[in-house]
């Protein structure tokens, strides 16, 4: 009797040992399979807004622009758009001929990128960015600041989070 009692122990302690990896395996079975009730997924191609600050770089603009241009990713989902900030020189009509929105700001006791983004944000139609529009207006509200709370943007390299996350950071020592 001891024996059937402790072999039924050891065969209970075997099974339970053995459900993790069964059920590791029937899950991937079960995707490679294309299990029940699986519709076939369209993956959605994330769009990208390049905000681009740029002062007095008439020389370089255009060569930075079209690499933006030629990187491997659709075009349809992308937009580039160009901040001239305090620009003295040819920035924004080259951004132009180039068939690039071109947004002029003149705030020379202001200057600097973080500020560019941080105003172009308040000129820009957030409604195509992958940003919902809820958590813009909190991001943007700084309410994060004021409950001590911290703020982390993640996403693809390339994207704009730390200018973002600096135009943020900006407007809060500003406020």
């Amino acid at each position: 009797m001891m024996m059937n009692i402790l072999g039924s122990v050891l065969i209970g302690a075997v099974i339970v040992l053995w459900l993790p990896p069964l059920s590791e395996l029937l899950c991937l079975v079960s995707k490679k399979s294309g299990g029940a009730g699986d519709a076939p997924q369209t993956p959605q191609t994330p769009r990208l807004l390049f905000l681009v600050p740029a002062h007095n770089e008439q020389l370089h603009i255009a060569g930075c622009v079209q690499s933006l241009r030629e990187m491997s990713y659709p075009g349809s989902a992308v937009e580039i758009v160009v901040i001239a900030d305090n620009c003295s020189d040819a920035t924004a009509t080259i951004v132009r001929g180039l068939g690039v929105p071109c947004l002029e700001r003149v705030d020379p006791k202001f200057p600097g990128k973080p500020r560019a983004i941080a105003w172009a944000l308040d000129q820009f139609d957030l409604t195509a960015s992958t940003i919902p529009q809820a958590t813009f207006a909190y991001l943007a509200s700084l309410e994060w600041v004021a409950a001590r709370e911290n703020l982390c943007l993640v996403g693809p390299a390339g994207t704009g989070k730390s200018h973002l996350l600096v135009a943020l950071g900006m407007a809060a020592v500003q406020a």
